[in-house]
């Protein structure tokens, strides 16, 4: 296509490409609306087929559509080149128009949007009875959506006030764990220590042998019981914190592995 296409968005300019593609395989001198539609109409998750789908406009029974209409345009005998493939003056219209439905939305850029807009009064979307209006709607729905996503994120300073928290968070279940694990070694110690002072008593008396062994086995199992009970709680702080880690969808990949690699 000549001239620049710098005033258009990467997708139109993909679609620019693509159309020109279409016409060339199909033998086709000249790519044109139905043709740049069709190759919108095929990115793979892009905005033509979201818009569409908003506006329900069948997607399979637009691409039936387009596809027959370019399959019935004259096709010259052997191959042609892609940067023989000009466009139509028709198509350079339809774009001429959504840079001005561009202006009136206040937007540097040819989008999708724009393209669709002036594209409704086409016979594909008028046999499939698409208006304007339908298709502005779902544009609306878009864009409010969109917006309202964009104001629920976190800014910079929110996001890395959820970063330190969920690493606070980490460390205080490290901690808890911890204390844990010492006081079931503590407690194990003194109960040892315990029967060992009333086991040197036993010249004395074997009662105190005995006593040795029931205060030190209660002392120990206590502090052992009692550290179980503690790290299972850092246990499940951690557990809870890698289950908000994973799942929360203001935290790249590699924030989550920096929170999880604390040491």
């Amino acid at each position: 296509m000549n001239g620049s296409n710098d005033r258009f968005t990467k997708e139109v300019q993909d679609g620019l490409r693509s159309a020109q593609i279409i016409a060339s395989r199909k033998g086709q001198q000249q790519f044109d609306v139905e043709h740049l539609l069709l190759a919108l109409l095929e990115q793979e998750d892009g905005l033509a087929q979201s818009l569409l789908t908003n506006a329900g406009v069948n997607l399979e029974s637009v691409h039936r559509r387009l596809t027959q209409a370019l399959d019935s345009l004259p096709r010259v005998s052997g191959p042609t080149g892609g940067d023989q493939v000009y466009a139509t003056p028709r198509l350079q219209t339809l774009l001429s128009h959504a840079e001005r439905e561009a202006k009136q939305f206040n937007e540097d850029y040819v989008s999708v949007e724009h393209v669709l807009l002036v594209a409704a009064d086409e016979a594909p979307f008028k046999e499939l009875t698409l208006t304007r209006d339908r298709l502005m709607r779902a544009l609306q729905d878009a864009r409010s959506r969109q917006q309202l996503a964009t104001q629920n994120e976190p800014t910079q300073q929110e996001n890395e006030s959820i970063l330190t928290r969920y690493q606070d968070g980490y460390r205080a279940a490290k901690l808890i764990n911890g204390f844990g694990q010492a006081c079931k070694v503590v407690g194990l110690s003194l109960g040892g220590l315990i029967f060992l002072a009333c086991a040197s008593a036993s010249s004395i008396s074997n009662i105190a042998v005995v006593m040795g062994l029931v205060l030190g086995s209660i002392v120990g199992f206590a502090g052992w019981a009692i550290g179980v009970m503690i790290s299972a709680q850092g246990q499940i702080a951690k557990a809870t914190l890698d289950t908000a880690v994973n799942s929360s969808p203001f935290l790249s990949n590699e924030e989550r592995a920096k929170i999880m690699s604390l040491p």
